[in-house]
C-alpha cells in the first residue's frame, strides 16, 4: 500500500494543513529505526545511526536556506517557539519597558505564550492591524514598532485563511532596527519556498506534520547564529552543552544549544527524509502545484450555491468556507461520508483575527501537490451534494 497512491487511500485527503500523509520513504525510515531499537535497544540503535542523525539538521537547514548550526529539530512548532522566546526574554532581561509586536493571525499557542510572557515579565504585547482583505501588511507592522520593540512575530500563512504574507517586505521594513524578526512558518514549510536570509528573519519555527509531510511529533527551529550565540536556554543538558559542571555551563554553538537529549530519533530521521524528499521534488515546483490546486478548490467552493469563501484568492494551500444552513461540523461529517477528509477551523485557532473580524468557525480544505484530479472530482461531487 502506498500513501501516495489515491487508489490505496480510504478517502480523498484535504487536510494537509492539519497533518499531511507522509511519503512511503518517510514511513519506512521511521519503522526501520523502531525495529532497530527493538533489535538492539534504544541507546545502541542511536549509536548505530549516529552519522545519519548528525545529518538531520543539515537536511532541515537546506530546506530553509540556513547554516546547519542554525537549525535544530524539535518536537513541535510550539516547543521551538517557547524555547527561543523565553531564552531571548530572559537572556536580555525583558520587562515592562519592552514590547513584542504580533500580527492578528497569530496561532493560539503562539499567542498564549506571549500572554504568559506579558503576565510574568510585564512585557507589552502590541497587535498590528490587518491590511486589506485581512492580510498581514508590512506598513502596519512597522507602524506599531517603536523604540521599545524587541521582537516582531509574523504569520506566513494563517491557519484559517490561506492568505500569504509578504514576509520579505516585513524583513526589509525591519532591516537596520534592533528588533528580532520571528516567522511562524507552520503552514508554509513544505508548500512554499523559504529562504530565511532573503526573508530577513532571525527566528523561524514550524511543525513537520503539515505540508512538509513529516511524522507528527516533529518540528523545526531556526535561530540565526548571531542571535543564538547570546542566548541561554531555560533548560540545558549534556546534549545542549559542551561543558556542564558544578560551576560552569557552556552552551553548544548556534542553535545546537536548543538540542535536547530526550527525543524520538525515529521521528527525526523520518523528518529529515521528508525534507530531502521535498527538496528532490523542488520547492518551486511544489509551490506552483499547490497554488494551482488551491485555485481549483476555491473555484469549486465559489461555484457551489450556499457556500461562502472566508478569504478571496490568491490563496495557497488553505481554502475555508461556511455553509448557509449547516454548521461546519455537520458539513465536515457529510464530506467524510462522501469520502473527503476536511477539517473545521475553530474560533480558537487564530483568536485575535477571528474575534476582531467576527469570523465564524469554518470548514477548511487544504490540498497539496500530491492532490490528484480524481480527488478534486470527488470533492466537487461532495460539495454539490451539500446544496
Amino acid at each position: 500500500m502506498s500513501p501516495d497512491d489515491p487508489e490505496d487511500r480510504p478517502a480523498a485527503h484535504f487536510n494537509h494543513a492539519g497533518a499531511s500523509i507522509p511519503p512511503p520513504e518517510v514511513v519506512d525510515r521511521v519503522i526501520r529505526h523502531l525495529r532497530l531499537e527493538v533489535e538492539l535497544g534504544g541507546y545502541e540503535a542511536a549509536e548505530a545511526v549516529a552519522d545519519e542523525a548528525e545529518l538531520v539538521n543539515v537536511a532541515l537547514a537546506a530546506l530553509v536556506g540556513a547554516g546547519p548550526d542554525e537549525v535544530v529539530a524539535v518536537e513541535s512548532a510550539t516547543r521551538g517557539w517557547e524555547q527561543v522566546l523565553w531564552a531571548i526574554a530572559l537572556s536580555h532581561n525583558w520587562g515592562s519597558g519592552d514590547r513584542v509586536v504580533v500580527d492578528r493571525f497569530a496561532y493560539a499557542s503562539s499567542w498564549a505564550t506571549l500572554q504568559r510572557l506579558r503576565d510574568a515579565l510585564g512585557v507589552d504585547v502590541a497587535v498590528a492591524p490587518s491590511g486589506p482583505e485581512g492580510a498581514v501588511d508590512a506598513s502596519e507592522i512597522v507602524g506599531v514598532t517603536d523604540d521599545r520593540t524587541r521582537l516582531v512575530l509574523v504569520t506566513h500563512v494563517p491557519t484559517h485563511t490561506g492568505t500569504v504574507a509578504d514576509v520579505a517586505a516585513v524583513g526589509a521594513a525591519l532591516a537596520g532596527r534592533d528588533v528580532v524578526y520571528a516567522l511562524d512558518a507552520a503552514q508554509s514549510l513544505g508548500q512554499l519556498p523559504i529562504d530565511v536570509e532573503a526573508i530577513g528573519c532571525q527566528v523561524a519555527f514550524a511543525p513537520g506534520r503539515k505540508f512538509l509531510r513529516a511524522p507528527r511529533g516533529t518540528g523545526v527551529l531556526y535561530v540565526r547564529r548571531a542571535l543564538a550565540e547570546g542566548l541561554a536556554p531555560l533548560s540545558a543538558d549534556q546534549t545542549s552543552t559542551t561543558e556542564l559542571s558544578l560551576t560552569t555551563i557552556t552552551h553548544r554553538p548556534g542553535a545546537g544549544r536548543f538540542e535536547q537529549f530526550e527525543h524520538s530519533l525515529a521521528l527525526r530521521l523520518g523528518m529529515a527524509e521528508a525534507a530531502r524528499f521535498a527538496l528532490a521534488v523542488g520547492p518551486a515546483e511544489i509551490a506552483s502545484a499547490v497554488r494551482a490546486r488551491t485555485e481549483q478548490v476555491a473555484s469549486l467552493v465559489a461555484a457551489t450555491p450556499g457556500l461562502d469563501l472566508l478569504a478571496p484568492l490568491p490563496l495557497s494551500g488553505i481554502v475555508t468556507f461556511t455553509h448557509g444552513r449547516l454548521a461546519p461540523e455537520a458539513v465536515r461529517e457529510r464530506l467524510t461520508i462522501a469520502g473527503v477528509r476536511a477539517w473545521v477551523s475553530s474560533l480558537g485557532g487564530s483568536p485575535l483575527d477571528q474575534a476582531d473580524r467576527l469570523t465564524r468557525p469554518a470548514v477548511r480544505l487544504s490540498p497539496h501537490y500530491v492532490t490528484t484530479d480524481g480527488e478534486v472530482e470527488l470533492l466537487d461531487r461532495a460539495l454539490r451534494d451539500l446544496i
